[in-house]
């Protein structure tokens, strides 16, 4: 005679269970954290690499290339925001030596009376914006553990 006996699978399966929570609760937690990193204001060096070719724009007076990268440098330089047009890279700065600028580069390019543009203004004013933001969100990590 041959004895049959049920065996209890409910302890594997809670096991089982918590190990797929837990592996989910790992990767949830793993890109919240990663998201979390790409908040922070840290500066990567694509990042450096936008402002890099804005600065050589403004030194070459290649206001064309100065106005296709704007856009480009103020998504860096504000993480988690994208800038499709100079208007809001201009709202988002608000700054009146960078719309006086701005303007003047405009003017330049899309005016009437079009004339050459000099960048050396802009060139002083990316360089401040840029310095003046990379301190302000150094000082906001270290004030957050």
């Amino acid at each position: 005679m041959q004895v049959i006996t049920e065996q209890n699978t409910t302890l594997q399966w809670i096991f089982l269970a918590g190990w797929i929570l837990t592996a989910l609760a790992w990767l949830y937690m793993a890109q919240l954290k990663g998201k979390i990193g790409l908040n922070k204001a840290t500066f990567t060096a694509s990042d450096k690499q936008t402002y890099l070719k804005l600065m050589a724009a403004c030194t070459k007076n290649d206001g064309e290339q100065v106005l296709k990268l704007l856009p480009l440098w103020a998504s860096d330089l504000f993480p988690g925001e994208v800038f499709t047009n100079l208007n809001q890279v201009d709202a988002k700065i608000n700054n009146l030596d960078f719309s006086k600028a701005l303007q003047q580069l405009q003017k330049s390019y899309y005016s009437a009376d079009k004339g050459s543009w000099n960048g050396n203004d802009f060139f002083r004013v990316i360089s401040r914006l840029q310095t003046k933001t990379e301190q302000a969100q150094q000082v906001e990590i270290a004030l957050n553990p």
